[in-house]
């Protein structure tokens, strides 16, 4: 069971549909971000203090992996009960 809640904005989709769709690789190194992301938010650098937004970026584990960052932001009071949104990606 999952610690925390994720929301994945629009933009995000977008761009994932773009390199692949949900069978892409870009998807998968996504999926591991997020479920590192609900175990423990804080593991990402601070980017933006007053807005609370985040970076996490996955390491290339093999030559032909992309490479994925992602800017995340903690939510606090959201009525829709989600704890994190997952604002931009990008896939080197």
């Amino acid at each position: 069971m999952l610690r925390y809640q994720i929301r994945t904005s629009q933009t995000v989709k977008q761009k994932i549909e773009a390199a692949g769709g949900d069978g892409s690789v870009a998807k998968r190194i996504l999926d591991g971000l997020k479920w590192r992301l609900a175990h423990d938010p804080n593991i990402g650098t601070v980017i933006d203090p007053e807005r609370n937004i985040r970076l996490i970026k996955s390491e290339k584990k093999t030559t032909r992996d992309p490479l994925v960052r992602v800017l995340y932001r903690i939510l606090s009071g959201d009525p829709d009960e989600y704890d994190m949104e997952i604002t931009d990606i990008e896939i080197i």
